[in-house]
């Protein structure tokens, strides 16, 4: 399974597809023995799942990291 850049402003992030899913980690030299904490959330068609079911749930991991990258955030476990 190769590594793809899917955000390409964020060469760090060692990312890839499987099964229809995105998957990334962020870790650093210092975080990399640590367990990991993971974000996600799935794109689906059940009928009024709720209000972060589907794309905004997708979306909001997304930018959650986005947004602690760009604030200069440095992890203590992997995300």
């Amino acid at each position: 399974m190769g590594s793809k850049t899917i955000w390409k402003e964020y060469k760090e992030i060692p990312t890839w597809i499987m099964l229809g899913n995105i998957f990334g980690i962020w870790s650093t030299s210092k975080n990399e023995d640590k367990e990991q904490v993971m974000v996600g959330s799935h794109i689906d068609t059940v009928i009024d799942a709720g209000i972060y079911d589907g794309c905004y749930g997708v979306i909001s991991g997304i930018e959650v990291i986005e947004t602690l990258i760009e604030e200069g955030f440095k992890p203590y476990r992997r995300l």
